[in-house]
């Protein structure tokens, strides 16, 4: 080991933290054969949107774990690679015995749905809710994500079509 404290030595290597953005492939199932067809399937529709993506497998809800080599391999197949899983327990264990790492994933916000149309509308104040002060409105959630299933076209946002002639 090199014990050196040489400034030079010392700038070569440096760790830093970083946020990394990733596909999260959330599996509902254990079924290995089922997983690789409806992968298959996805990915056909998506062309190459996805390619060379980092992937998080979400295997969470599963008490069994899927063929993990047979998954790995697929995604790799697809141009995407898969970093690691956010599974616990055995599922967990035996993702790390076919070489993922644990990963921490953070739960989508969900926005609230409006009510339905047949819902009352509530109730009249009274003069003792009235005489109340209103509590402060809660924060606006963030915007929703959105679930692009091909990349945009020409002549749609996002898109340069470069200088009209």
């Amino acid at each position: 080991m090199n014990t050196s404290t040489d400034p030079k030595q010392d700038l070569v290597l440096d760790f830093k933290s970083a946020t990394l953005y990733a596909l999260r492939v959330v599996l509902r199932t254990q079924d290995t054969p089922l997983l690789l067809d409806a992968l298959e399937r996805r990915m056909a529709e998506a062309g190459s949107f996805f390619e060379h993506e980092p992937v998080v497998i979400d295997a969470l809800a599963l008490d069994e774990s899927p063929d993990w080599d047979a998954l790995v391999e697929q995604l790799r197949g697809h141009h995407l690679h898969p970093i690691g899983v956010s599974a616990s327990g055995q599922v967990l264990a035996d993702a790390q015995a076919h070489g993922l790492a644990q990963v921490e994933v953070s739960a989508a916000q969900v926005r609230a749905s409006p009510p339905p149309a047949d819902t009352p509308p509530p109730p009249a104040p009274t003069a003792a809710t009235r005489s109340a002060p209103a509590p402060a409105a809660p924060p606006a959630p963030p915007p929703a994500a959105m679930l692009i299933r091909r990349p945009p076209g020409w002549g749609q946002p996002g898109v340069s079509q470069g200088p009209r002639r």
